[in-house]
């Protein structure tokens, strides 16, 4: 009984620490030599091309199931975002590192923008009177909070900051 209850205890142990994005956070996607986009950036970054794009995809893709339990083609439907992904994440973080290599950092105004993004979405979770963490965890999938989605802006805005710049 003893190891079933250590089993047991164990099993609650990693869903908790799960729960909180840990493995998320220290599970790196993609990185470079300056920028890193873990896990739970990357689903923010996913997510957001579902919220763009799959609305164009509506009568194939059943917004009552998961997208990686819906098949299409060789995969799934999360695997075809996932590829959708991939190449522009990849972009973003060599256009990052051409912005460090210039010295550039994030405007002010450019900081006020994410901060507003924010702020947007905690009145949205105030909307459907959920805390900001539940909000975050219905759209854009457990475990992933306000750094995260900090993270991922700050560096998707570097990277197109520096796009408006010097292209």
């Amino acid at each position: 009984t003893l190891v079933i209850v250590i089993g047991i205890v164990g099993f609650i142990s990693f869903r908790v620490v799960d729960d909180t994005g840990y493995f998320m956070r220290n599970t790196i996607s993609m990185s470079t030599k300056n920028y890193k986009v873990d896990n739970a950036m990357m689903t923010y970054y996913i997510k957001n091309m579902y919220h763009t794009y799959g609305s164009s995809f509506s009568s194939s893709i059943h917004s009552s199931k998961l997208l990686k339990d819906q098949e299409y083609l060789d995969g799934t439907w999360l695997d075809q975002f996932i590829d959708f992904t991939e190449p522009q994440v990849e972009e973003m973080l060599l256009t990052a590192e051409l912005a460090k290599k210039e010295g550039m950092k994030l405007s002010d105004e450019h900081k006020d923008e994410i901060d507003e993004s924010i702020k947007s979405m905690k009145s949205e979770a105030k909307t459907y009177n959920v805390s900001f963490d539940t909000y975050l965890s219905k759209v854009y999938g457990k475990g992933v909070k306000e750094k995260d989605i900090r993270k991922a802006m700050e560096l998707a805005t570097l990277s197109a900051q520096y796009q408006e710049d010097f292209r």
